[in-house]
């Protein structure tokens, strides 16, 4: 992980080091480093603010979200798949758009708004049955 950071210092496109950061937050909390974890949060929201191109920003976007849901931040991963649902939708980018759905049936759920949830839950199903992937081939 350090060793991926320190290449992040030479980047110069936001949103690999955004993606970098991402990733570095998922394992941070993997490990019970929790406020490393939210501290790679924060750099990889910095980072996507600086310019990142729009499908590199859903991306890291609903990865933020995961993070975040894990953390217990319901409010804010909801907040984030809905900007990533949002890109993804303008992309025309189905794949990250059905992840955004999957993250926001999530959030919702996790909110407590069980309609909500089952709505986006069925919509990135939908989604992902029309691109051929099988749930065994989701990424989490």
């Amino acid at each position: 992980m350090t060793e991926a950071r320190t290449l992040c210092e030479d980047e110069r496109e936001p949103g690999i080091v955004a993606m970098t950061m991402a990733l570095s937050a998922d394992v941070a909390l993997h490990l019970g480093a929790t406020e490393q974890s939210r501290a790679y949060v924060g750099q990889a929201l910095e980072r996507i603010r600086s310019g990142a191109s729009p499908l590199r920003s859903a991306k890291v976007k609903n990865m933020l979200g995961r993070v975040l849901h894990q953390h217990g931040d319901h409010r804010a991963a909801l907040d984030l798949h809905t900007q990533a649902d949002d890109l993804a939708v303008r992309l025309h980018y189905r794949p990250e758009e059905a992840y955004a759905r999957l993250g926001l049936a999530r959030a919702a759920g996790a909110l407590g708004d069980e309609q909500e949830a089952a709505a986006h839950h069925a919509a990135a199903e939908k989604l992902f049955a029309s691109m051929g992937v099988p749930a065994e081939g989701r990424r989490r």
